[in-house]
């Protein structure tokens, strides 16, 4: 539990906590969960009927700490196996996305990425890291 410290989002650590429990709920089926940790836009863009059409399992690799975007914002870093088990875009990817994490009350909630900082890439059938 973060301590709170107004609006401010509680402490920083907290925002690299909500993007690994948003990815986490998305691996488990809990879209709702995702979503409640989503600005509205975010909740747009990735919506529970999103998750439920495509089922995505989740690899997490590698989560950095937060870093203040200077404006109130923490921008977490996260490296990722996303692997769609249904719908037609069933293919495995690698994403090593910086997340947008905005305060809200004592805690923070994923706001999408920075597109300039994203890369994706296909991955070879097979690759260890990609979630079954």
């Amino acid at each position: 539990s973060n301590s709170s410290s107004g609006g401010s989002g509680g402490n920083a650590s907290g925002a690299k906590d909500a993007i690994t429990t948003y990815w986490n709920d998305v691996n488990s089926g809990d879209y709702a969960g995702a979503v409640n940790l989503s600005t509205s836009s975010q909740a747009q863009t990735s919506s529970e009927a999103t998750f439920q059409s495509e089922q995505p399992h989740i690899n997490i690799l590698w989560t950095n700490d937060p870093v203040s975007d200077g404006s109130g914002n923490q921008v977490v870093r996260i490296s990722l196996y996303a692997h769609n088990t249904a719908g037609n875009d069933q293919v495995c990817r690698h994403f090593v996305i910086s997340s947008r994490m905005v305060p809200n009350g004592s805690g923070w909630l994923y706001d999408g990425h920075e597109p300039s900082t994203t890369t994706i890439r296909n991955d070879t059938p097979g690759d260890p890291n990609c979630p079954a």
